[in-house]
């Protein structure tokens, strides 16, 4: 796949020390070549990494997800969605095509569902009223911290996490003590994470340009 081919491209460029927005110009977000550069990283220099690093992230989202999700469901359906969530990522075929068709092609949308997935989830269903404070920031956190990263990883999933996070406090499914949690962890990590790529005007034209 094509897609395939221009991330192994960028994500050797960032292995051997080029930056996304400085040296070249990044396909979708920058987070993503930077990740492609970790699976090299981990293959010693070989495309075998990304294997690997799709185990570590499924590994992470479905750990992750439900230790923020044990407190607002059942034990069973938390670990569910959370082996749900892993296994969207861990999906061998692209979203909507048979099974049969292997491919690492769009592995950024697998990823990009999950991390909505987890998002919605956190967001619509609320704590349990027994849950600590400590479990409802974390939870807000978590989500935060997720909508800082998917800015740099592919704009169009910010767009939507970002639009469940204003519907959901619309509605009245998120206290304001979650929201401004939410809110201080997303620009937080959007600050860092911008403080270091300086992508400039260059990242307003990802998002006028990414629609795939």
């Amino acid at each position: 796949s094509p897609d395939v081919l221009q991330f192994l491209a960028n994500g050797w460029k960032c292995y051997n020390g080029l930056k996304p927005y400085h040296d070249y110009f990044p396909m979708l977000g920058s987070l993503q070549d930077y990740r492609t550069a970790a699976a090299i990283w981990l293959g010693k220099g070989s495309p075998e990494g990304i294997g690997y690093l799709s185990a570590i992230m499924v590994s992470l989202i479905s750990l992750w997800s439900f230790a923020v999700l044990q407190s607002r469901m059942n034990r069973w359906v938390c670990l569910l969605a959370s082996v749900t969530l892993g296994l969207l990522i861990a999906n061998p075929t692209p979203l909507g095509r048979l099974v049969s068709e292997y491919s690492r092609a769009m592995e950024y949308n697998r990823l990009g569902y999950a991390l909505v997935g987890f998002i919605l989830l956190e967001l619509f269903q609320a704590p349990r009223p027994t849950s600590g404070t400590g479990s409802r920031i974390f939870g807000s956190a978590s989500t935060g911290l997720l909508l800082g990263v998917m800015a740099f990883h592919k704009p169009t999933y910010f767009v939507v996490a970002a639009g469940a996070l204003l519907l959901a406090a619309a509605m009245g499914s998120v206290s304001r003590n979650r929201l401004l949690w939410t809110l201080g962890v997303a620009a937080l990590s959007f600050g860092a994470l911008y403080g270091y790529l300086r992508p400039g005007m260059a990242l307003i034209a990802g998002y006028a340009g990414v629609s795939g």
